[in-house]
């Protein structure tokens, strides 16, 4: 498939890999645009029909409050999903079973995080919170999901 061209497609290719909602400032970061311009091109597609504008509420007591955006049929109109919170040193398991040790968070919806176990260990990666699930001591470890595999 050939990569996105313009930005309207680059903006939904963005949507339709994320399990969740973005935020502007996310989306911008991503993408390397300024939060205006995820505003002009999500306007558009807005009107297009083709995503969703849930309006978010404010980080702290003065500012916007932070919008975030879905494609359409994804989430029902006005309604926001929580975004877990993931806080610094904890072990989380990534979506492949292996464990990592959460750095620090990027943005409001990515964590950096550094693999301890696997053949990935001390490597770093940055991944969607609601990827990642926290670790439990003694809870059996899932097999990782292996894509492509006939069963």
């Amino acid at each position: 498939m050939p990569a996105p061209r313009t930005s309207d497609e680059r903006f939904l290719k963005l949507l339709e890999r994320m399990p969740a909602p973005m935020d502007t400032g996310d989306i911008a970061s991503t993408l390397g645009w300024t939060r205006q311009n995820v505003q002009l091109v999500g306007s558009r597609l807005e009107r297009a029909e083709k995503v969703v504008r849930l309006k978010g509420e404010r980080d702290g007591s003065t500012g916007r409050p932070a919008d975030s955006w879905a494609l359409t049929g994804t989430v029902p109109k006005g309604s926001v999903a929580a975004v877990k919170q993931i806080a610094p040193d904890s072990i989380v398991i990534t979506p492949t079973g292996e464990e990592a040790r959460v750095i620090g968070a990027k943005g409001k919806c990515f964590v950096e995080f550094e693999y301890i176990t696997g053949p990935e260990r001390f490597q770093r990666g940055t991944l969607h919170v609601n990827l990642l699930r926290e670790y439990q001591p003694g809870r059996e470890k899932p097999e990782p999901v292996r894509i492509g595999e006939a069963a």
